[in-house]
């Protein structure tokens, strides 16, 4: 997994991820194994950055249940990028500390910015449907148009004859 998450550079890539979701993982495994799979990118998050006051196990267990409660329709991609752009600097400085209201910070900000984004490329995919479809249309009118000039040109010489 953690091979295709490093194809993960933007939030479009994480969108057309085929990774599970958190409720799809939880389903496949439970919800223990999918909490204690967030806790392990917390668990990396604190080692990474360096920080005087990092996330102690409860905090951990509660931004792991808020997480798995609030954004189960967040794939397992969206947290790995979550997680990479908090540790390169993405959400700001950490100012030597992690706390909960941080951390479910970020993962709100994201899924905002991520329904954007996704309500974008929806607009922009039905946009080139229709304009996919409008050259077919056209092609159609002109084959039909074809056809109905042959057809009377055929009728015209039927009562010729």
């Amino acid at each position: 997994m953690f091979k295709s998450c490093r194809a993960l550079k933007t939030v479009q890539d994480c969108i057309k991820s085929d990774l599970p979701t958190i409720g799809n993982s939880i389903d496949q495994y439970n919800d223990l194994k999918t909490e204690a799979f967030i806790k392990l990118w917390l668990v990396d998050l604190n080692d990474c950055v360096n920080l005087k006051r990092p996330l102690n196990e409860g905090q951990m267990d509660f931004i792991a249940m808020q997480i798995i409660d609030k954004h189960r329709n967040m794939r397992l991609s969206d947290i790995y990028f979550i997680f990479l752009t908090a540790k390169s600097g993405g959400y700001g400085e950490l100012y030597e500390r992690l706390s909960p209201d941080k951390v479910l910070l970020w993962f709100q900000e994201y899924w905002n910015d991520r329904m954007k984004i996704a309500a974008d490329l929806s607009r922009d995919e039905h946009a080139q449907s229709k304009e996919s479809g409008s050259k077919d249309g056209n092609i159609n009118r002109l084959i039909l148009q074809r056809v109905g000039n042959a057809s009377t040109a055929f009728k015209n010489l039927k009562d010729k004859s």
